[in-house]
């Protein structure tokens, strides 16, 4: 006699589509890495302050960072699977090296509290962390590599 209990149609039907969803979720992953689906945020010089809203710090020179944020919700609402890590960075023009590490994570932190405020799960979010201004883009001295610096970027991970 088997000590297995018989499984059931909606026992299979639960455990496949938990299947499912896990391939999909990774090949989303695959896919949205490869594509760079979810796009960099990118603020203005110096902000946000310690009081100043999202809105506000956002990028001058893109008005589509509203828009951006807000592509990023949908693409992590739409997968459940995929995690991200929220990454702050700054530029060495517009902080010293300890101003920087905070300045990066305020930018990560509104972008986090941003995501979570729009419906995306804080499961599916990791960080959010400030690097400072210890990994720039782009190292020429001009003014759109300083706004290529002053930005939030997505890493994914996996799951802990």
């Amino acid at each position: 006699m088997s000590t297995q209990r018989p499984r059931t149609r909606k026992g299979v039907a639960n455990r496949a589509a938990r299947i499912v969803g896990i391939v999909v979720a990774m090949t989303f992953c695959l896919i949205a890495h490869a594509s760079g689906d979810l796009e960099m945020i990118f603020f203005k010089a110096g902000r946000p302050t310690a009081k100043e809203s999202i809105t506000d710090s956002l990028s001058d020179t893109d008005s589509r960072q509203l828009d951006i944020l807000e592509m990023n919700a949908n693409i992590l609402r739409n997968a459940p699977g995929v995690t991200v890590e929220i990454m702050g960075f700054a530029d060495t023009h517009e902080c010293s090296r300890e101003g920087c590490y905070q300045l990066s994570l305020r930018r990560a932190r509104s972008v986090y509290e941003w995501l979570i405020s729009h419906g995306v799960p804080a499961s599916q979010l990791k960080g959010p962390t400030g690097n400072g201004s210890d990994w720039p883009i782009d190292r020429s001295d001009t003014e759109e590599a300083h706004r290529y610096n002053r930005r939030v970027q997505f890493d994914f991970t996996s799951r802990d």
